[in-house]
């Protein structure tokens, strides 16, 4: 399952709760990494939620780490810019590090709604790419079967007409 980060300052939990409701269909597709009280917000919503620490206590910092690790796929982080917080060294981290990794994220509804219905697309393409590969897979299977009942023909002398046949209305 894809993994996307929500993060929400207290004065934005509400829009946040708001805005996944608005988008669940696309929201329960893929794992919440959250915070923790954002965490404890979006479990009432029977989501599939992994919580860190409260942000102030290094789940800004968790985050961080994971999306450097390449797990995250994109980042939400309703933050209040009116307001001072004791953790705004961790808070400038992680959005750098978002930055440095290239990961997309949204500190506000607008780039939220833009971010989540681009990444509903993408899910949808790479389940249609996921298709296709296991189609693929399955064909080079058949063809490795066959080539393989072929060859064990031919080894053990069986059937070597279909080898010398040529083709109805082939000619030299």
């Amino acid at each position: 399952m894809r993994n996307l980060a929500f993060i929400a300052h207290d004065e934005k939990k509400h829009e946040l709760l708001t805005f996944i409701q608005h988008h669940l269909e696309i929201v329960q597709k893929f794992m919440l990494i959250t915070t923790g009280r954002t965490g404890n917000l979006l479990e009432s919503l029977n989501l599939h939620v992994m919580r860190m620490q409260h942000g102030p206590y290094g789940g800004d910092a968790q985050i961080a780490a994971m999306l450097v690790n390449g797990e995250i796929e994109g980042l939400f982080f309703l933050r209040d810019p009116l307001n001072a917080h004791p953790h705004d060294s961790d808070i400038t981290m992680l959005l750098r590090l978002a930055d440095v990794h290239n990961v997309p994220t949204a500190t506000n509804l607008s780039t939220a709604h833009h971010l989540i219905c681009s990444l509903a697309n993408s899910k949808q393409q790479l389940d249609q790419q996921e298709i296709r590969s296991k189609i693929s897979e399955q064909v080079a299977e058949e063809k490795t079967k066959f080539g393989h009942v072929c060859y064990k023909k031919v080894l053990s002398g069986q059937d070597h007409s279909t080898f010398h046949q040529r083709p109805k209305g082939f000619h030299k």
